[in-house]
């Protein structure tokens, strides 16, 4: 009974592992500059620049991230 048991699991996580893997989606990077050679910012959420990349790491997109200001620390 164990053994169907643990067999059953086995296919279901295959199959669902299998499923997953196939999905496809875009990467976003915070970086300090415009280009794809741009180092990466050391924080996210005040980044002057969002890069969005495809799956195969070609860049698809730059823009301006606008919630750099309201994110700065008041000192």
């Amino acid at each position: 009974m164990k053994v169907l048991i643990s067999a059953t699991l086995v296919v279901v996580f295959l199959v669902v592992g299998i499923a997953f893997a196939e999905q496809k989606g875009n990467i976003c990077v915070a970086t300090k500059e415009k280009s794809s050679e741009a180092p990466v910012s050391d924080l996210a959420a005040q980044a002057p620049y969002l890069l969005i990349f495809d799956e195969k790491g070609n860049l698809v997109e730059a823009i301006e991230n606008q919630s750099k200001e309201r994110t700065r620390l008041v000192n």
